[in-house]
């Protein structure tokens, strides 16, 4: 694992909160306005995982990066208009060399995903045993969903730079 980021001085406290030192094996430094950098970054490893935004101002150019070389790129972003920008704008880049891109895997995201996964599964057991007691039953073809949640607390850095 490489830990890659702006600042080489917060990269290496990082690096040193992890027991296993073979773990991680470096740190890459690369700003996100440096395209060639990134591509530099993104041609070294199979997958970059992002976990700090905000996105829209620091993440487009490892999106590119990332696109062109073919390098998977997964984020945790809640900022939804930026991900359709990104796919917009890179999706065919990454088509082509065969990058996945893959973003809202955060905690604007999972809890929701779950959530109805969890309740369509839930609702096809339900028919499933109903359809053996009935023959007319057909599955459950479900359309749209919709979830609904509540925290407490305060957004952090990232989120609050986005708005």
């Amino acid at each position: 694992i490489t830990l890659g980021g702006r600042n080489k001085d917060k990269l290496a406290a990082v690096k040193k909160t992890f027991d296993n030192d073979a773990m991680i094996q470096d740190v890459f430094v690369a700003d996100g306005s440096d395209l060639e950098r990134l591509k530099t970054m993104a041609k070294r490893t199979q997958v970059v995982l992002n976990c700090a935004g905000p996105y829209e101002k620091y993440s487009s150019l490892v999106v590119a990066a990332c696109a062109e070389v073919g390098c998977d790129y997964v984020d945790i972003t809640g900022e939804v208009a930026w991900v359709a920008k990104m796919r917009e704008k890179y999706g065919e880049f990454a088509k082509a060399s065969g990058a996945r891109i893959v973003s809202l895997c955060g905690y604007d995201s999972i809890p929701s995903d779950m959530g109805v996964f969890c309740a369509v599964q839930a609702l096809r057991e339900s028919a499933s045993q109903s359809k053996s007691k009935s023959s007319k039953s057909k599955g459950v073809q479900v359309e749209n969903a919709r979830i609904w949640h509540q925290a407490f607390g305060m957004p952090n850095g990232g989120t609050i730079h986005t708005f």
